[in-house]
């Protein structure tokens, strides 16, 4: 991200803290689609991913002021998206079954991501396409230490490789 988009960005937080409605939705429109694409892989659908992308977007105007301008203020809203999702996914766990048969993934590497098991596909998401590291990821996870998400990510990728293959 350039340095004057840092800056209109740190701009619209600073004007939000203040409570101004309208900076606040400038600044989700900059942010929404990424949150939203996190909320579908992770959950596999669009109507839960609209509605747990509402809540965050809801739950941050609540707790703009508690944003640090040290961090990233992206990283700071993916870690509290990130987190959200997660809790949503764990209150309802036997729902995000993978249905091959319809499914909304058309390409074939997408499909593949879509039909690891929950924890896979979380945890393959978090760290290989979004970056996180494994000692980030076992933090939103109350049972998994830093060694098991990186059996969990061998695992998600052997599984991937093998459906590419295939």
């Amino acid at each position: 991200m350039s340095n004057q988009n840092t800056n209109y960005i740190n701009y619209l937080i600073d004007l939000a803290k203040t409570g101004a409605r309208r900076s606040y939705l400038d600044l989700c429109e900059i942010t929404i689609r990424n949150i939203y694409t996190l909320c579908f892989r992770l959950t596999l659908s669009e109507k839960d991913a609209s509605e747990i992308t509402k809540n965050i977007f809801s739950n941050v105007w609540e707790t703009i002021n508690n944003y640090n301008p040290e961090e990233t203020f992206s990283v700071w809203l993916k870690n509290i998206a990130v987190r959200d999702i997660l809790v949503f996914l764990h209150s309802r766990p036997s729902i995000y079954e993978f249905d091959k048969q319809h499914s909304l993934y058309n390409d074939l590497d997408e499909f593949a991501i879509a039909s690891l098991e929950k924890d896979e596909r979380i945890v393959f998401i978090l760290h290989d396409l979004e970056g996180y590291s494994y000692k980030e990821i076992s933090t939103f996870f109350f049972d998994k230490n830093i060694d098991e998400v990186i059996s969990i990510i061998i695992d998600a990728r052997q599984k991937l490789i093998k459906a590419v293959i295939l």
